[in-house]
């Protein structure tokens, strides 16, 4: 198994790039967003922490720029139902710290953004990974209809799904209108800003 490769980038694809080392070529599978910033590289020397996914009819590489990466999508790997492919996609939606926090902050939309992945399989990856990763905020699996109106609502006045759950999980219990959440929401995102 490799834990690493320094090499010369000869070629990038849309998933993919071929790097060169010693005179052997191999083809790399990596995020999208570290593809797009080598895109202007080619003939670069790079280092890539590889990880190997090897099955009876395959052999493929997976690279990253730093090994804290290629530690998140073998996490990723441990979840049942995500395999290399999906937890490739879930890599080139964003960066290491946010992917980590979309799980801490249990934002299942963040994960549901990614094609293949549906409401279900996006809570099953941050209730099996939460624990690993550090557990910031309580996750609601079953968020009831006015919480997600009120997320709804603030998420379309500009402010992240984050930023309004965040805000949801201060609201004091004694407040309990919509019209009523929403004016104190507001007030206190406000003073937040």
């Amino acid at each position: 198994m490799f834990a690493f490769l320094t090499g010369t980038i000869q070629h990038i694809g849309p998933d993919f790039l071929e790097l060169e080392v010693n005179g052997l070529g191999y083809q790399v599978f990596c995020p999208t967003n570290l593809l797009s910033k080598l895109s202007h590289q080619s003939n670069q020397k790079i280092t890539l922490y590889i990880f190997s996914y090897v099955r009876e009819d395959q052999f493929t590489l997976y690279g990253f720029a730093q090994r804290s990466d290629k530690h998140l999508f073998q996490s990723l790997l441990k979840v049942s139902g995500v395999g290399p492919k999906l937890a490739l996609k879930i890599m080139s939606q964003a960066d290491s710290q946010q992917i980590t926090a979309a799980i801490s902050q249990a934002e299942v939309e963040f994960f549901t953004l990614v094609p293949g992945i549906g409401k279900k399989a996006a809570q099953k990856i941050i209730v099996e990974l939460k624990s690993k990763l550090g557990d910031l905020v309580e996750l609601d699996l079953a968020a009831s209809q006015q919480q997600e109106e009120l997320i709804t609502a603030l998420t379309s006045l500009g402010y992240s799904r984050q930023e309004a759950v965040q805000a949801i999980n201060q609201l004091p219990s004694q407040i309990t209108t919509q019209e009523d959440q929403l004016k104190y929401l507001l007030q206190q995102l406000a003073r937040n800003a």
